[in-house]
């Protein structure tokens, strides 16, 4: 069961490493490890938050409440995801400008100090997987990576020792007769018995009786 765990986890580990943009995905849907609590209650440091990915035009269709996750600017591979508290419409003076979001952080005092243009969001929050954040983080690690590899091949060497160990020993050949001591059949031949008997009866002067 430990090795199958194992396993699971490396698949895991390996499905979710991050892109050059520092974007995890899991069967489409951007992934990411928890590691403040500003969006506490939502959810929490250590929490795996999963996604859902957005285009560039849905990107641009948001609206206040919705939580994203959005790069940060001059970080390339930096993610964040926080709560949109308003939207800044383009002004008639650049109407060519992109749309932008205002966002804070549930538990934070204040706003973000940048807004958040549309080309920015990765995607909007879905749903968290508690705890799960440290997993993924430990199953990145070198050091676990490589003993979470290791585990499910020793136990695969181990079923095989185990089994090989426990079959009985096969003979090469059937054991012949006992030629040793103990109870064993007379195999003499009944008229070499005869003989041999007369030649005694005739040492003791013909058989006839004793005085």
């Amino acid at each position: 069961m430990l090795a199958v765990f194992a396993l699971m986890l490396v698949v895991l580990g390996v499905a979710t490493r991050p892109d050059k943009a520092g974007i995890s995905k899991l069967a489409g849907h951007p992934v990411l490890s928890v590691s403040s609590g500003s969006m506490t209650p939502v959810f929490r440091a250590g929490d795996l938050v999963v996604d859902n990915a957005v285009s560039r035009e849905q990107a641009a269709r948001l609206r206040p409440g919705d939580i994203i996750t959005f790069h940060v600017p001059g970080l390339a591979t930096e993610l964040v995801t926080h709560r949109i508290v308003a939207v800044l419409h383009p002004s008639d003076a650049s109407p060519s400008a992109s749309v932008r979001y205002q966002t804070k952080g549930d538990a934070n005092d204040s706003p973000d100090v940048n807004a958040v243009s549309a080309e920015q969001v990765v995607g909007t929050y879905r749903m968290r997987l508690t705890h799960a954040g440290y997993i993924l983080r430990a199953a990145r690690t070198k050091t676990v990576y490589f003993f979470l590899i290791l585990l499910p091949a020793l136990y695969v060497i181990g079923s095989v020792v185990s089994k090989w160990w426990r079959e009985p020993a096969t003979p090469d050949s059937p054991p012949g007769p006992e030629t040793g001591g103990g109870d064993s059949a007379d195999t003499t031949d009944p008229g070499t018995a005869t003989k041999r008997a007369t030649r005694e009866v005739a040492a003791r002067g013909g058989g006839g009786p004793h005085i």
